[in-house]
C-alpha cells in the first residue's frame, strides 16, 4: 500500500509531520510521502529545493514539477527585479550627481566676498544708464495702442546719457553684485530642494521595493504554480 501523502509548504511543516508520526530515522521514509502545496511561497520552495535531490531512499515528493516551477519562478523573478531596481537607482543617482556638483559650487559662490566677485556681466560701466527714455502707460487711463506718441513726424523720444559720476557707476556695479549673489542663492535653494526630493524618492524607492520584494518572495501565492512567460512585459 502506498504511503499516505501529506501536503506541506515549508521545511518546518515537514518537521512537524515527521514529529507527529514519530518518524526519526531514514529507514522509515516509506511511511509518508510529501506533496508541495500550490500556495507555497517562493522562499520556502527554495528552502525545500535545497534539501531535494533525485533518489530512492528519501521521502518522496509526489509533485516535483511544481517545485521546479516555483524554483524557476524565484530565479527569473529575482533577476528581473534586480535589473529593474538597479536601473531605477542608477537613473536617480545620475540625476543627483550633477545637482550635487552644482550645489557644491554654489555654496562656495554665495560666500564670495565683493572684491572677489566676477567681473561685471552687463554693459561696460561707462555705458550704464544710457538709452531711450522709457514711459509706463497704465490702463486706464491710456489705451492699449500708443500710436498717439508718434503722430508728429518730428517727435523724438528723449535719450538718456550714461551715468555721469563714478558714484553712480559704483552703485550700478554694487547692484550687479547683489543681483548676482541673489541669483546664486535662489539657484542654490532650488537645487537643494530638488536634491532633497530626489533623495527622499531614492529612500522611498529602496524601502518600498524591499517591501515588495519580501512580499513576492515570502507570501503564499500562485507564483510558480505553473509554467509562465517571464519575458513579457519586462519589469524594466
Amino acid at each position: 500500500m502506498a504511503a499516505p501523502i501529506q501536503v506541506v509548504s515549508s521545511l518546518q511543516d515537514i518537521a512537524h509531520v515527521l514529529e507527529a508520526m514519530q518518524i526519526d530515522a531514514i529507514d522509515r521514509a516509506d511511511e509518508v510521502q510529501f506533496e508541495l502545496g500550490e500556495q507555497t511561497s517562493l522562499s520556502e520552495a527554495v528552502n525545500i529545493k535545497a534539501r531535494t535531490e533525485p533518489g530512492r531512499d528519501g521521502f518522496v515528493l509526489v509533485n516535483h514539477e511544481l517545485l521546479a516551477c516555483k524554483f524557476r519562478t524565484k530565479v527569473k523573478l529575482e533577476a528581473a527585479f534586480k535589473r529593474m531596481f538597479d536601473a531605477s537607482l542608477r537613473r536617480i543617482n545620475e540625476e543627483l550627481g550633477p545637482i550635487e556638483d552644482a550645489i557644491a559650487v554654489l555654496r562656495v559662490l554665495v560666500r564670495t566676498a565683493d572684491p572677489q566677485m566676477p567681473a561685471n556681466n552687463g554693459p561696460p560701466l561707462e555705458e550704464r544708464g544710457q538709452g531711450p527714455q522709457q514711459c509706463i502707460y497704465p490702463d486706464p487711463p491710456f489705451p492699449d495702442e500708443f500710436s498717439f506718441e508718434h503722430n508728429d513726424a518730428h517727435h523724438r523720444v528723449p535719450y538718456k546719457h550714461p551715468y555721469a559720476t563714478q558714484e553712480l557707476r559704483d552703485e550700478a556695479a554694487a547692484r550687479d553684485r547683489r543681483g548676482q549673489r541673489a541669483l546664486w542663492e535662489v539657484k542654490l535653494r532650488v537645487l537643494e530642494v530638488r536634491q532633497s526630493i530626489l533623495k527622499e524618492r531614492k529612500t522611498e524607492m529602496v524601502l518600498r521595493m524591499k517591501e515588495e520584494y519580501d512580499r513576492m518572495m515570502d507570501e503564499p501565492s500562485d507564483l510558480g504554480v505553473g509554467n509562465a512567460d517571464f519575458a513579457f512585459p519586462p519589469l524594466a
